[in-house]
């Protein structure tokens, strides 16, 4: 039996349930990996397509993800879920270099106002778990098995939102984000 926590309460996804939810599971096979090349915001190739309101996956922090701090003191978005318009409803994990480590965050647009908060630093070269979750209105982010979450979003259609580098200034070199065991699916 696999469990998920929720805020208020728990979900026990028994076999018989599980059936069920494999018709709404989407599976990527293989590694799936985006690249953000030298003077770009946005990666290549795009997935636009449709996502549940689970997003679960293993992340690399590839070494190509350090750049000059003075560079931009910007989050970069690592991936997430949220509304089409990233800016009004959405989850996103957020990345930035810091020395010899990667600061994460979970980055958040709720109704509009732009909401961040902290969560480790990870080691570059290493692989990490790491999931977004909407579920009753609150999105989840787990990463390396730290927890946040936030409350108060809409109910909308979900769609995968890619990496994407800073926002105020374009990706100084070359970046690769290689994610594996990724699926999603949907809950109601």
């Amino acid at each position: 039996m696999r469990e998920f926590s929720f805020p208020g309460g728990l979900i026990f996804i028994t076999s018989g349930f599980l059936v069920f939810m494999m018709s709404s599971c989407k599976k990527f096979e293989g590694d799936i990996v985006f690249t953000i090349g030298k003077g770009q915001y946005a990666c290549s190739p795009r997935l636009v397509q449709p996502t549940g309101n689970i997003l679960e996956f293993e992340f690399y922090t590839h070494p190509s993800w350090k750049f000059d701090e003075e560079y931009t003191n910007g989050w970069s978005k690592l991936i997430g879920i949220g509304h089409m318009d990233h800016q009004q409803n959405s989850a996103r994990i957020g990345w930035r270099a810091q020395g010899d480590s990667i600061r994460i965050c979970g980055y958040f647009y709720r109704n509009g106002e732009r909401i961040i908060m902290e969560m480790e630093k990870l080691a570059p070269g290493k692989w990490y778990r790491g999931s977004v979750i909407f579920f009753d209105s609150t999105f989840t982010i787990t990463v390396n098995n730290q927890t946040i979450r936030l409350s108060g979003f809409e109910k909308r259609d979900h769609y995968i939102k890619n990496p994407y580098f800073g926002g105020t200034k374009p990706a100084p070199h070359t970046m690769y984000f290689y994610f594996r065991d990724a699926y999603s699916m949907k809950l109601w």
